[in-house]
């Protein structure tokens, strides 16, 4: 379960397992107006927020991690600020949550953006 905040205050969840809700999560990101993203697992949230300080605007995204079924396993949340990105993955089967935190360089490419 994916938590969403926006600018106008309103709280979304969204289930990432319904390509529906998905869908319209990946829209929301592209609209630019969310503030915080969250995963929700066994009742403990995982928050990402939008940071300040940073000259270029934070990029928030969602990833669905399929296995060859194409059947989710696991879902994962980011926040791309400058030059680093953290992300946080939930896998289905697991009580485990993995945060990661790298150094990626300036993102150039922006996979929620459609070319034309």
């Amino acid at each position: 379960m994916v938590i969403v905040n926006t600018t106008a205050g309103k709280t979304l969840h969204f289930d990432l397992v319904d390509d529906h809700q998905y869908r319209s999560l990946l829209s929301l990101l592209r609209s630019d107006s969310i503030t915080a993203l969250a995963l929700l697992q066994n009742s403990v949230q995982h928050t990402l927020s939008q940071p300040i300080g940073f000259r270029a605007k934070p990029s928030f995204g969602v990833e669905r991690i399929m296995n060859g079924t194409n059947k989710p396993i696991a879902e994962r949340i980011y926040l791309q600020a400058g030059e680093m990105r953290v992300s946080v993955t939930h896998t289905f089967n697991s009580k485990l949550v993995r945060t990661d935190l790298t150094k990626t360089g300036k993102q150039s490419f922006d996979p929620l953006k459609r070319r034309g």
